[in-house]
């Protein structure tokens, strides 16, 4: 056993954000039904140390968080992070957003560049 004067204990868990089918508009109109590609993600955190993001849960990417100096709590990062999206075209176009650490994470925009065909 280790002594500690301070723990946190709690049970373990994942939360998934995904957004429903994107509208990003078309040349003609809307985009529902057109095939799309999700090509990029920006994602704005509050006082967020880890995520990841991705079309679905198999092909999750971490988000690349600025890099902290080695200390016992790493800080928390507040801001836009761009992400290159690994989605391929589809008529749906989805994000999936997990946190499955113990470490906080507040989502408040998702803001995707997406490529939407004419047709």
């Amino acid at each position: 056993m280790v002594p500690a004067s301070r723990v946190h204990v709690g049970y373990g868990y994942v939360t998934d954000i995904e957004t429903l089918n994107l509208e990003a508009g078309g040349f003609d109109g809307t985009a529902q039904g057109k095939t799309k590609r999700i090509h990029h993600v920006v994602l704005r955190f509050h006082e967020t140390r880890e995520a990841r993001v991705g079309p679905d849960p198999a092909r999750l990417e971490a988000v690349p968080f600025p890099a902290t100096a080695a200390q016992a709590s790493p800080s928390l990062y507040s801001g836009d992070i761009e992400v290159a999206f690994g989605g391929g075209f589809s008529t749906e176009a989805t994000v999936l957003i997990r946190q499955d650490r113990p470490l906080p994470m507040t989502l408040l925009a998702v803001m995707p560049r997406i490529d939407t065909a004419a047709r």
